[in-house]
């Protein structure tokens, strides 16, 4: 077969599917199975965590305590959430983000969903995207309910066609939250319920050892503190009060040169794990720190869940939005962020800026000497 034959059979069969999804799996299943729920949330790990807490009180709720909830997620936390779901959630759909340009892909995901025939779908995310939004309406459920939200991530034009079909939207009204609270509004108003959990947590109990934490990766580099300040922090730790703890470096196997970084510019015995343990592993062996120290990411809020001292850098990105965590939830974290942060956010507008458009200040102008003053209070009693 040439090449531009098999081209031109793709392109067509692409069309075909596209017009397949639009025309079929946008169309309510004819009969629905009564008391079943499909929750859609294809965030990042952070953001799981963050969401999470809030399916047990779907469950428990007067509305869907009935429901067979099946939850749409993202593989990458596939490894955590059918161990830490496992009493809430009946069933789980895994997504590949990363595939999700395919059309073959989408095609069989649509289907998975269609076929299951759900009563109702909710798209809990506040920044909705094109991805959820088209799960959403593509599942065929007859009740779809969603966050009004803001459109980070989609036009006006396309937020404004995909809140249209939409069966109930909820507005909470206040674009300057922390997400973990956003999420409490959103489902207090859905299940028409005082929700009263403080904050994020994970219910696992590991034995406390001498160990401190490194976690230096991040999904995007403008949100690396440079390995290089890891390994300095790490010295200047071992030689205040850390002298006989383990070092541990975790993260992904795509995060192994920031381990080597580390290794090589400190006299600290460092334990690289990076790609070598689950995600299961790693909130085990966070739970079993004194000390965690990590940029503003997934493990960030993984330790903050699991209640431990935990040290976040950041650049400010959306902040107040996903950091620092809000002193009413009463964590033991600290988030620090380069001097001309704290400037900024004397003013309620350049706060406004930093949540909702992000930041594109260098993290490393906060300095290690920085960092270190700031957080020796709090080590010692660690």
């Amino acid at each position: 077969m040439s090449y531009n034959l098999k081209n031109t059979i793709n392109y067509r069969l692409s069309l075909l599917l596209n017009y397949i999804r639009h025309r079929v799996f946008s169309l309510p299943v004819p009969v629905s199975r009564k008391n079943t729920l499909l929750i859609i949330k294809l965030d990042s790990i952070g953001d799981y965590i963050l969401f999470r807490n809030f399916i047990r009180e779907i469950k428990n709720s007067e509305t869907y305590k009935n429901y067979r909830i099946t939850l749409c997620g993202n593989i990458w936390w596939k490894d955590i959430a059918e161990k830490l779901e496992k009493d809430s959630v009946s069933h789980f759909v895994w997504v590949d983000t990363s595939k999700c340009t395919n059309q073959n892909y989408l095609f069989k995901l649509y289907f998975t969903l269609y076929r299951k025939r759900f009563h109702t779908v909710i798209n809990p995310t506040y920044s909705r995207d094109s991805l959820s939004d088209d799960l959403t309406f593509h599942c065929g459920a007859k009740y779809k309910i969603g966050q009004k939200g803001d459109n980070i991530n989609l036009t006006e034009n396309e937020k404004s066609k995909n809140d249209a079909l939409y069966t109930q939207l909820i507005d909470i009204n206040a674009p300057l939250t922390f997400e973990f609270e956003r999420y409490k509004r959103f489902f207090s108003i859905l299940l028409q319920k005082h929700i009263n959990i403080i904050r994020p947590t994970i219910d696992i109990k590991n034995e406390i050892k001498n160990t401190v934490v490194l976690c230096p990766g991040a999904k995007h580099s403008f949100r690396q503190w440079a390995p290089e300040n890891y390994a300095q922090l790490a010295t200047l730790l071992e030689e205040y009060t850390f002298n006989n703890h383990e070092f541990i470096i975790c993260g992904s196997k795509a995060e192994t040169h920031l381990a080597e970084t580390i290794q090589k510019h400190t006299t600290v015995r460092c334990i690289d794990t990076t790609g070598r343990i689950t995600l299961m592993e790693l909130i085990n062996t966070i739970a079993s720190a004194k000390l965690v120290i990590t940029n503003d990411s997934g493990p960030f809020h993984i330790a903050v869940a699991l209640g431990k001292k935990t040290i976040c850098v950041s650049n400010g990105n959306h902040y107040g939005r996903f950091n620092p965590y809000p002193e009413n939830m009463h964590t033991d974290s600290i988030t620090l962020y380069p001097e001309i942060i704290y400037e900024l956010i004397k003013e309620e507008t350049n706060i406004s800026e930093l949540q909702l458009k992000g930041s594109g200040i260098n993290i490393n102008l906060l300095t290690v000497e920085n960092v270190f003053n700031k957080i020796k209070p709090i080590l010692k009693n660690a």
